[in-house]
Formats: structure tokens, sequence, C-alpha cells
């Protein structure tokens, strides 16, 4: 961090969330909420990823999901024409350097369709017994992982939400990134 070399960046904002889903229900693997394409020649850890959903349960056996995982085969082709292109932020405040990864978030475009090679972390949550139209409330996972992978790139993490019904949520996701030249082998 010290180094100018950590990063963040947020899906969501202020009041306004994202519907997960790609369309809006179940996972679609080819439209995450998040994804962090990793470039060749470049690596990076994942230190934090947050994801706060709202979640709206009609019937009896809901389930509302959240996936982290990593496709370790090619770095994903999302966009500004899949989804909305995200800034990432340094977080040594004193410094404007940009991130060499590619963050997009919202996709409800098909993107490059990915090999779930690594799940980082997973939670799902299901509705035993509602009455009909009452709001289950929500779902939430925070990742901080006590021995993080080192995603080398190509490559790209990817996040996502959904459920039977519309989930909409949040995310904030926090990593360092370094030329791969520093890793041995």
């Amino acid at each position: 961090m010290l180094e100018g070399l950590a990063f963040q960046t947020t899906v969501g904002s202020l009041s306004t969330p994202i519907t997960g889903g790609g369309n809006g229900t179940v996972l679609d693997k080819d439209q995450s909420e998040l994804v962090l394409s990793v470039p060749d020649g470049t690596t990076m850890i994942p230190t934090r990823i947050r994801v706060d959903c709202q979640v709206a349960v009609d019937q009896d056996a809901d389930e509302q999901e959240i996936l982290i995982a990593v496709d370790r085969t090619q770095i994903s082709n999302a966009s500004g024409s899949t989804g909305t292109a995200e800034t990432a932020i340094n977080m040594r405040t004193d410094l404007t350097s940009s991130s060499a990864l590619t963050v997009t978030s919202a996709n409800t475009s098909n993107h490059t369709d990915p090999t779930l090679s690594v799940e980082l972390a997973h939670a799902v949550k299901i509705t035993n017994v509602v009455t009909s139209g009452i709001t289950l409330g929500e779902l939430m996972l925070t990742y901080e992982p006590v021995l993080s992978p080192v995603i080398v790139g190509p490559a790209h993490l990817l996040v996502y939400w959904g459920g039977t019904q519309a989930v909409t949520g949040f995310a904030s996701a926090e990593w360092i990134e370094f030329d791969s030249t520093r890793i041995t082998s």
C-alpha cells in the first residue's frame, strides 16, 4: 500500500444498488456484477471483497446467492459495452496512478464465457417459510482471505449475486497489483 500498489472500486452508488443475475434473477456466469480483468504481465492479490444484497422474497424456497470466483485461463473482454466501466482508485490518497486492471460492473450483455476455475467464496440463503409478499432482508458476504490467491494474468476475478427473485446489491473490492516480473517461479 505504501508503494501505491493497492486499489479499490465500488459497485452501486449511495442508495442506488445494481440488480444482480445479469438480466435480473439467477446467476449468469457471462454477466457478472463485477469483473476485475488482470492483463498478461500483471499480478493481482485480492485483499477484501464485500457484497451487500437487498433481497425480496415472494415464495417459499426462494433462493439468493453471492459467488466470488476466478477464471485463471483468460482475460475477460468485459467493458463499457457489456456493462459499466468502473474506475479503480489508488488507496494511497496522494497518488493518482491508475490500475492496470480493467474493472467493469453491472454486465447485462455477455462478456467472455468464463471458466470458474477457483471459487473464493459463496453464500446462499434459502427461505423456508414465508407469507406471500414478505421481504426477507439482507444477504452479505465479506471475503477477507487469510491466505490470498496470487492471480497472475491473463486472468479475471468475478463477483456475482442473484436469486430466484431479483436481488439488488452493492460491492466493494480491494486488491494489490504489480508487474509480474516481481514474482519468482
